[in-house]
């Protein structure tokens, strides 16, 4: 009996953290700790905004991470809102690319395979929208 409560316990508790935590364990895992928008690119001065909505079949994808940088720098994220939306404020300008992380990635659409370049431009709010698409 104590073999079942202890695995129901380390199961549970691994569940609530994929679910509810990885956001502020995900750095714990691997890759680079997360950081501000505004800490992207140090030293610049001028900033702007980038707002992303995330489609899948057509329907806003809520709590999927969005992350905005460099492949390999720094990056910052965010989860999207219920409107499929992550809004970033106070991104440095110029060239940051869009990715998103395997772990929160939604394994019912394809991987996002290019890169998604945005140019954020100084005191403008940039849209982006991103169309998954279902896989087959």
């Amino acid at each position: 009996m104590k073999k079942f409560i202890l695995g129901f316990v380390s199961a549970s508790v691994l569940i609530a953290l994929t679910y509810f935590g990885y956001p502020y364990i995900r750095g714990f895992f691997g890759g680079s700790q997360p950081v501000s928008p505004q800490e992207l690119k140090p030293g610049v001065t001028d900033f702007g905004a980038l707002r992303v909505k995330i489609l899948g079949a057509g329907k806003p994808l809520s709590d999927l991470e969005v992350d905005l940088g460099e492949p390999g720098g720094t990056m910052s994220y965010m989860l999207t809102d219920k409107d499929g939306v992550a809004f970033f404020e106070n991104v440095p300008v110029g060239q940051l690319q869009i990715f998103f992380n395997d772990l929160n990635f939604p394994k019912e659409y394809v991987r996002v395979s290019s890169p998604v370049i945005v140019n954020i431009v100084k005191d403008k709010i940039t849209e982006k929208e991103i169309k998954l698409t279902p896989k087959q």
